[in-house]
């Protein structure tokens, strides 16, 4: 195909006729290319079958309209690596996935090139490029920033905006400005988390309180990528804090947190280590290793129940009586290594002194049960010594005030009055079956001296979370 014909028929398909495009079909189609075999291992298409791929496949995503799309490959996936023609992403690539990772990748298409010629980009297998090219990890850093944040204004408010920002916020220059922090408390958690995504991929100590915020979003999915990102700050300057038999293991998070179940624990010596309450308080403490760690045998420590009800002299103590507080194993402990994973046993656990409202020191030093067969190959023990996210006290109730009356119960009326409230709600699947429900009300009345509001059994459950508004004392 010839120059002519190849601008005439970007022409009809853009609207233009991009010169870095007409470069990459050009060298495509170059003897030296074929002969590589490049072409074939990134399974890229003519201009010709990605214009009819492209229109095949109109509407898979709302940037694709936008954004002037042209679809370069097709590796039988349905996933795809996208030429974007228009401003503010003009040249970038987009890989266009199936499950909802989408995001920017390359910021041309002789970027893209370069990553096949060089064995990044899929060989037989290719399904993503940017999961064998590091650098792709993080996208590309566009040129026009002021243009780029006009579009985010103009689509903050989109129907699909929890599509379209998610996939142009990795593409932005990373300040702690008035926008980004309308990105970091937007009420659709996709674009709070991708803002938490990017600033753990780029952090700086100055985008600190932008993580923070991102951190006490309501949602968990995006309190939890602001948690990481935080952390991610934070270790800049910060000392190793876990260790594997000895060896310093990098880490993306780690958070304690507190749930109050719906219902007490039934045996004596559940009561003994956790609590004889009506209802359950569970404490958790999680390290999130790296974006392996929800596989199955992967580390991901996890202690889910710690006994701080028995170390505290049976009670539930205030959080700042947390501080200086040993908790040790009497095989009452429910941890593990990650899921499907060992056990973790001679867990010891040693809180030391709030840093901030939601940061807490600890140590936790726990032993591997080794398995029957292939034993010999897993570590032996996991240290931990540093600064944890503290992701607060979390609640599931029919109605709100069932929740505010738990806590006060269960922590008096101070420690009540520090704390922050957030929640979102979820359909009700136990509508009208909900076991323990009755029992909870009563429960609540009996231990607070008072009348809860009991409401009627709802169509949604709140899902209500506690942080403190300042340093615990």
């Amino acid at each position: 195909m010839g120059v002519t014909e190849l601008e005439s028929l970007l022409q009809s398909s853009l609207g233009r006729a991009p010169s870095d495009l007409l470069a990459y079909f050009e060298e495509l189609a170059s003897d030296a290319f074929i002969a590589s075999g490049a072409k074939e291992r990134g399974d890229l298409l003519t201009a010709d079958a990605a214009i009819s791929l492209t229109r095949l496949l109109d509407g898979a995503h709302p940037l694709m309209s936008m954004l002037g799309a042209l679809v370069l490959d097709e590796s039988h996936t349905s996933n795809y690596h996208v030429y974007l023609a228009n401003p503010p992403l003009q040249g970038c690539i987009m890989y266009l996935s199936h499950d909802g990772d989408t995001r920017v990748v390359y910021d041309s298409p002789q970027s893209l090139l370069t990553a096949i010629r060089v064995g990044q980009g899929g060989v037989a297998d290719k399904t993503n490029i940017l999961m064998r090219d590091p650098d792709a990890l993080c996208s590309p850093i566009v040129a026009d920033q002021t243009g780029l944040a006009r579009f985010i204004e103009a689509t903050i408010d989109h129907d699909d905006v929890d599509m379209i920002l998610p996939v142009v916020i990795g593409c932005l220059e990373l300040k702690d400005t008035a926008l980004q922090r309308d990105l970091a408390t937007h009420t659709d958690f996709f674009v709070a988390e991708a803002l938490g995504d990017a600033i753990e991929k780029r952090p700086t100590p100055d985008l600190l309180e932008l993580a923070d915020l991102c951190a006490a979003h309501p949602h968990r999915q995006a309190a939890n990528a602001g948690r990481r990102a935080v952390q991610a700050i934070r270790r800049l300057n910060g000392k190793p804090s876990f260790w594997i038999d000895g060896v310093e293991t990098a880490y993306r998070s780690a958070t304690f947190s507190m749930e109050i179940g719906s219902d007490p624990w039934l045996t004596d010596a559940e009561k003994g280590a956790y609590g004889a309450d009506f209802r359950k308080l569970i404490y958790s403490l999680e390290i999130d290793v790296n974006e392996d760690s929800e596989e199955d045998g992967a580390c991901a420590p996890v202690a889910q129940c710690i006994p701080v009800w028995r170390a505290a002299g049976k009670r539930h103590p205030s959080l700042a009586g947390l501080e200086q507080l040993d908790v040790d194993d009497a095989n009452d402990w429910d941890a593990w290594f990650g899921n499907d994973a060992p056990a973790l046993q001679n867990n010891r656990l040693h809180f030391h002194d709030w840093s901030g409202a939601t940061r807490l020191q600890l140590t936790w030093h726990a032993e591997l049960v080794k398995s029957v067969h292939g034993g010999e190959l897993e570590p032996n023990a996991i240290d931990f010594d540093g600064e944890v996210d503290f992701a607060g006290i979390r609640i599931c109730v029919e109605n709100l005030e069932d929740a505010d009356h738990t806590v006060k119960a269960v922590w008096g009326e101070a420690q009540f009055a520090a704390l922050r409230r957030t929640y979102e709600t979820i359909p009700n699947v136990y509508r009208g079956q909900r076991p323990g429900l009755s029992q909870l009300i009563a429960g609540i009345k009996r231990f607070c001296g008072m009348i809860a509001s009991e409401g009627s059994v709802g169509e949604r459950l709140f899902v209500v979370t506690y942080t403190p508004t300042k340093l615990p004392s």
